[in-house]
């Protein structure tokens, strides 16, 4: 009996390993022991996608080590270096559509931390499937969350602010409206304030009661256009929204603080390939500051002790060379005798 359960365990085992390793040309041993140790762990990341974007995958949780497996690489890798741009473009649409159940799909979630900016097109994604009410409410609070604390890395919101109106609307679910709240305070722009919208707020907040994340954005709106909010907003308040799960947010916070140290060095290492390539040191206030530029002629050269060599042709004592004009006011002077 315990012979048959160890061969079966091994027998899983061998199974999980091919599913998630990559094999080039039939020979798995010789092509892993030649990867280079970042090379392979990259190589698990794209397995561990690919199991989840491949429609034929299992979906089951329990039992289903392949799952856990491509959940902990995902994990491991978002928390260590973080997740390329085409990753969290596809971890988006498999987490939004629910094909797996809501815990992978929270856990999925939780992975989007960008190796260095996330793709506007993800949050877009997301809000798309949003509007299709096919996540779960829990899993559409999740994506607010994810767009909030990630507010800062993403690639552009241009194209995000052009759905102000559309998550506007999400203000009405009361599970997600301080996200919502939260999220049109950090979108919200002179000409996205309109009176409507005011009227909107002031009815919810006359229904729900007074409420900080309401306040907040209230408070911005008075900001852009004070004529059309007339309630007294309180100007000593400073915290409007609740901190979002600390664990997460700090896992962003360190993602943040990687992708600008990397930026600075980037950009310490151009500014000496700059200085390098166009001066060798810097230039002196005097060299700066000199109206007449030092100028060599092909009539004259000098040798160590300083004495003049002329042409011939060019030993005329009364004129003067360009060559020994030191100010404005001597140029003026001889003017007439310059020898150019």
């Amino acid at each position: 009996m315990v012979r048959t359960k160890v061969t079966r365990r091994r027998s899983e085992s061998n199974e999980v390993s091919a599913q998630l390793n990559i094999t080039s040309g039939g020979n798995t041993t010789t092509s892993s022991s030649s990867r280079k140790k970042s090379g392979k762990a990259q190589y698990e990341v794209n397995d561990a996608v690919k199991y989840f974007t491949n429609v034929s995958s299992s979906t089951k949780v329990r039992g289903n080590l392949p799952l856990s497996l491509a959940l902990t690489r995902l994990e491991e890798a978002s928390q260590s270096s973080g997740l390329s741009a085409q990753h969290i473009q596809q971890l988006v649409q498999v987490a939004s559509s629910s094909r797996f159940p809501g815990s992978v799909n929270s856990r999925l979630v939780k992975c989007l931390i960008p190796e260095n900016v996330i793709p506007e097109d993800a949050v877009l994604s997301a809000i798309s499937w949003m509007c299709t009410n096919k996540p779960s409410s829990a899993l559409q609070t999740l994506l607010l969350k994810w767009i909030i604390l990630t507010y800062d890395l993403i690639e552009s919101r241009t194209r995000l602010h052009a759905l102000y109106g559309i998550i506007f609307q999400f203000i009405e679910n009361d599970m997600m409206c301080p996200l919502v709240c939260h999220l049109l305070y950090l979108l919200t722009r002179k000409e996205d304030v309109v009176g409507f919208r005011v009227r909107r707020l002031l009815d919810l907040q006359k229904r729900v009661g007074i409420q900080s994340h309401i306040t907040a954005l209230l408070s911005v709106y008075k900001l852009y256009k004070p004529h059309l909010v007339s309630l007294a907003v309180p100007s000593t308040q400073r915290v409007y929204f609740r901190q979002i799960d600390r664990k997460w947010a700090a896992l962003v916070q360190t993602a943040k603080d990687r992708i600008a140290a990397a930026g600075r060095q980037a950009e310490s290492v151009t500014d000496r390939l700059h200085e390098t390539l166009t001066e060798k040191g810097p230039v002196s206030k005097r060299k700066r500051m000199e109206l007449v530029p030092r100028v060599t002629t092909s009539s004259i050269m000098r040798d160590a002790e300083g004495a003049h060599y002329r042409l011939p042709g060019a030993d005329r004592t009364d004129r003067v060379q360009l060559q020994d004009i030191s100010s404005f006011e001597n140029l003026l002077e001889n003017l007439e005798r310059l020898d150019i």
